[in-house]
């Protein structure tokens, strides 16, 4: 029992630093689309794959990739401009 427990308390552990990351990651990828779409370039992000037409800056930009805004849970911010 006490094994299992410890188990558990592992797996969670683990759970919370991939989602921690993951969502570092997620603002990072906001931050460079962002910032280099003031300059007039595009950033790529490893987790944009032509090949199977998936783009997570895409999602992350997107109106739903802002789900606290989006559910009025915080204030919606101005998307970036010149």
């Amino acid at each position: 029992r006490h094994r299992s427990m410890a188990a558990l308390v592992s797996a969670i552990r683990v759970l919370g630093v991939i989602g921690l990351s993951l969502a570092a990651y997620a603002l990072y990828v906001e931050h460079m689309v962002s910032a280099t779409a003031q300059s007039g370039s595009e950033y790529k992000a490893m987790c944009d794959i032509d090949s199977i037409g998936a783009s997570c800056s895409a999602v992350f930009t997107s109106e739903w990739g802002r789900l606290m805004s989006r559910l009025g849970l915080v204030p919606p911010r101005a998307p970036p401009g010149p």
